[in-house]
């Protein structure tokens, strides 16, 4: 069980305490988060995040959606309760802009999400 984050904050209940979450709602936002903070930032665990942030404009879609594949599945190996089935990705060059979203199984059932970095 976790604490349901929103934005980064952690959300309160009425009563002002964190509000929990499990299952999966709590498999996708561990997902989440290792795919949104960049691997090798946290400097005690070099190896949890992920690579999307280095991916930009790679090539062809099909190569983009490959590469991110790739650092989807290595990003989310330590989650042993998910299995990724697809990857999309869409680069808004405009705005220098990756939005990745993921298709997983789980136990509990399948789980999509979707990462902006």
């Amino acid at each position: 069980m976790d604490v349901l984050l929103e934005n980064g904050d952690i959300v309160l209940d009425h009563r002002g305490m964190p509000v929990q979450v499990k299952g999966k709602r709590e498999l996708a936002q561990r997902a989440v988060i290792r795919l949104a903070v960049k691997r090798g930032s946290l400097p005690d665990h070099p190896e949890f995040g992920s690579r999307l942030h280095r991916l930009g404009q790679t090539g062809s879609r099909e190569r983009l959606d490959q590469a991110a594949l790739a650092a989807v599945r290595e990003a989310l190996a330590p989650i042993r309760e998910l299995k990724v089935l697809s990857v999309g990705c869409h680069y808004d060059g405009e705005n220098s802009r990756l939005s990745v979203r993921v298709r997983a199984a789980a136990e509990e059932g399948p789980i999509s999400l979707e990462v902006t970095l």
